[in-house]
């Protein structure tokens, strides 16, 4: 019978074993993340603080990843999100960059109310 059979995947092993399990302990499978809803001052410049903040959020989710695999000292993890925080934070610089001051000034203080 064709729906009794069950293709079974093969284990991982060694050392992407290792990190995969302790990705799973870190994070749940299902990661709810509620985006940063910033109000632009100027409208047209809505898409790009919707872009800046959305790396942001993602700087903010690996960064209590990267504390929790420091938790577990895992070396290889760390090294990991520290590479994402890296990379997001850069990301959001970038947007930044193209943002006049104002609209810099004005996603930091509605993100840390």
């Amino acid at each position: 019978m064709v729906g009794d059979q069950t293709i079974q995947r093969p284990k991982p092993r060694g050392q992407l074993h290792r990190l995969h399990r302790a990705h799973e302990r870190l994070q749940p499978r299902r990661t709810i993340h509620k985006r940063m809803m910033i109000q632009s001052i100027n409208p047209q410049h809505q898409s790009m603080v919707n872009k800046a903040t959305a790396w942001m959020a993602k700087y903010d989710l690996n960064n209590d990843l990267r504390a929790k695999a420091e938790g577990i000292d895992d070396e290889r993890l760390i090294a990991q999100y520290d590479k994402l925080c890296e990379r997001a934070y850069n990301k959001y610089l970038e947007y930044c960059e193209e943002l006049p001051k104002r609209e810099v000034v004005n996603i930091e203080k509605q993100m840390n109310k």
